[in-house]
Formats: structure tokens, sequence, C-alpha cells
């Protein structure tokens, strides 16, 4: 892997975390806005990337990387000390990781991978075209 695919992953990463918390908690009345954003983040990260293989290795990678941040944004009142009491960190990591998995699992792993191999795609016809 390049450096440019690893920041590439890392900043695809960051941004569907970062939207999918977003859509979900502060304006969970256009949550239906959050595939478009999904969408167009696969879709530029596939453009980046160009290699069909690569591209369905970082999509997946992504996913993981992505669910990662979310439990570690969710968890911060935990990981801060904030709560006085061991079974509430307990709770809040239950809840944390039911939260991230039901925000994410089916329909942000295939959004996922579909537009970035589209993205990929469109890149290789690109690239193909300027050579």
């Amino acid at each position: 892997m390049k450096v440019r695919d690893l920041l590439t992953l890392f900043l695809w990463s960051i941004m569907l975390s970062s939207v999918t918390l977003t859509f979900s908690f502060f304006m969970s009345e256009y949550f239906y806005l959050i595939y478009f954003f999904w969408i167009v983040t696969g879709l530029f990260a596939g453009l980046l990337i160009v290699d069909l293989k690569r591209v369905v290795f970082c999509s997946i990678l992504s996913y993981f990387l992505s669910s990662v941040f979310m439990f570690l944004f969710l968890s911060l009142p935990v990981f801060l000390g904030t709560l006085s009491h061991q079974v509430l960190g307990n709770l809040v990591y239950g809840q944390n990781l039911k939260l991230v998995f039901s925000l994410s699992f089916p329909f942000m792993l295939l959004t996922n991978i579909v537009s970035s191999i589209i993205g990929g795609y469109i890149g290789e016809i690109l690239l193909a075209s300027y050579s």
C-alpha cells in the first residue's frame, strides 16, 4: 500500500464515522441524507485509490476503522473518567457497541463497497483515457 492509500483510508474512515455520528445524533430528521454522504465519500475514495483490488480492501478496512472511531468517540466519557462508577462504564461500553453496530452494519458496509467500486472503475476509465 502506498502512503496516499493509507492517508485516503484514514480520512475515509474519519469522514464515515463523523458523518454517521452527526446525522444520528444532531440531524436525525435528515437521517436519509447520510446515504448520500456515504456514497459521495466512497466515490471520492475510489477515485483516489483507483486500483479495484485495493479499493475493495480499503473499503472494508475503512468500515472497520470507522466503527472503531465511532466506538472511541462515543466512549470518551468513560475514557476520560467522568463517570463515577465502573458499572456505568460497562453500561456505556455495551450501549456503544450496540449503537455502532446498529448504525453501521448492513447499510454502511454495502454502500461503502459499492460506491467505492464505482469510483474506482470511473477512476480507471479516466486514467486510461488520459494515458
